[in-house]
């Protein structure tokens, strides 16, 4: 009976303050009862070239391995998969379908208002989770223009539930349920 060669791990979120990274971590837990003999994670930002492998090294407590993909340009979308082969010559990559199916996430290098601005808090999320009408309070000290949306614990977008100018009010919102939210509040005006 073969063994399953066990790779587990949670996509890279997008990026926004890519200006104050070196490079994105990817972790894994990989395991095989046989042991692992290597792991890769293979990247592009360019899915007609070619991927480019780096070692996935073990971090020292088991079964957890680690690499760092290089830092990109901004607007980049980096595209990633992982592969391990076991003692026993058995191969896996995750996602299932790589190199055809990958993660992918996106670099760019949005400002945070509460870090830049000092002048805008966003209260903790409640009910959370949520069941029916969820409320995100959000207190400015002036009016501005700006975008707030809801992203999945992905890192995914769920939706935009403000869009404008006069963002000093407490906003509320039906939203997709159920859903656990994070806060992330970056600036990101209309076009």
């Amino acid at each position: 009976m073969q063994r399953p060669l066990w790779i587990v791990h949670q996509r890279l979120a997008d990026v926004s303050n890519n200006n104050d990274v070196s490079g994105y971590e990817v972790l894994a837990q990989i395991k095989h009862r046989s042991g692992i003999a290597n792991a890769e994670v293979f990247y592009t930002i360019d899915t007609t070239q070619a991927y480019q492998p780096l070692p996935l090294q073990n971090a020292g407590n088991g079964d957890n391995w680690t690499s760092i993909i290089p830092h990109q340009p901004n607007g980049s979308q980096v595209f990633y998969y992982i592969s391990a082969t076991a003692n026993s010559s058995k191969t896996q990559v995750k996602p299932l379908a790589a190199p055809m199916g990958y993660y992918d996430f996106t670099v760019n290098d949005e400002v945070s208002l509460v870090n830049e601005t000092g002048n805008v808090e966003l209260a903790e999320i409640y009910p959370n989770p949520a069941s029916a009408m969820t409320v995100v309070p959000v207190n400015a000290a002036v009016s501005l223009e700006a975008k707030l949306e809801i992203l999945d614990v992905f890192g995914r977008k769920v939706t935009t539930i403000f869009e404008g100018k006069n963002f000093e009010r407490l906003v509320k919102a039906l939203l997709p349920m159920p859903l656990t939210y994070r806060r992330n509040l970056f600036r990101n005006p209309p076009n």
